[in-house]
């Protein structure tokens, strides 16, 4: 019992450390605190991987093989972090 105990506030105890130097890197990057800065990261992240099942369930029923499934979500991902960074050096 006490394990448990010992072991759960380890683990919430490295999340906050996780969250407090995450903080950190975002002041010294930006020199700007605030706790919403990440809020459009993470709106982007949900939908691109609900964009990433509904294409590899797409590509299920289309009887694609795992490899190629495989392949072609790579290649989608790259090229999105490619535009991204073409969109992001214009800004």
């Amino acid at each position: 019992m006490v394990e448990s105990i010992i072991s759960t506030g380890l683990a919430i105890g490295c999340i906050y450390a996780l969250i407090g130097i995450t903080y950190n890197v975002m002041y010294s990057a930006s020199r700007v605190f605030s706790f919403t800065a990440g809020t459009l990261g993470m709106l982007g992240g949900v939908l691109g991987s609900l964009f990433i099942t509904m294409m590899s369930n797409a590509m299920n029923l289309l009887r694609i093989d795992g490899y190629i499934q495989q392949i072609l979500l790579g290649v989608i991902i790259i090229a999105a972090i490619f535009l991204d960074r073409i969109r992001s050096t214009r800004a």
